[in-house]
């Protein structure tokens, strides 16, 4: 389950919902091979569904945006090869610091 709450990183948010919508926006063309009556403003409510059922799609959220996470050993991770952390007792403990850390950095760059 996630703790990560984006809504305190509104620039990052609007990023990641654009990402969403996207990603959403193409799996609906797919399966129905038509038109979409998904809407961006439909995808408000699914961001943290999204993010506590399937979290690890912040790794290609911010892939996309070039704000590199890797996990290392004893849970510490780098972020665009700079270390973050000096350890978290879980792989989730783990990459909930580090995705926090992400929205930090993509907060800041976003202008």
């Amino acid at each position: 389950m996630s703790l990560l709450n984006i809504k305190q990183y509104p620039k990052s948010r609007e990023l990641f919902k654009k990402f969403v919508y996207k990603l959403l926006l193409g799996w609906s063309q797919m399966a129905e091979n038509t038109g979409s009556d998904i809407q961006e403003s439909d995808v408000d409510g699914t961001l943290d569904g999204l993010l506590w059922s399937n979290p690890r799609i912040l790794y290609d959220f911010f892939d996309k945006q070039n704000v590199i996470i890797i996990l290392k050993e004893n849970w510490t991770f780098e972020i665009d090869g700079e270390l973050y952390s000096k350890g978290c007792n879980s792989r989730q403990s783990a990459e909930n610091e580090a995705f926090k850390q992400a929205f930090e950095i993509l907060e800041k760059q976003t202008k």
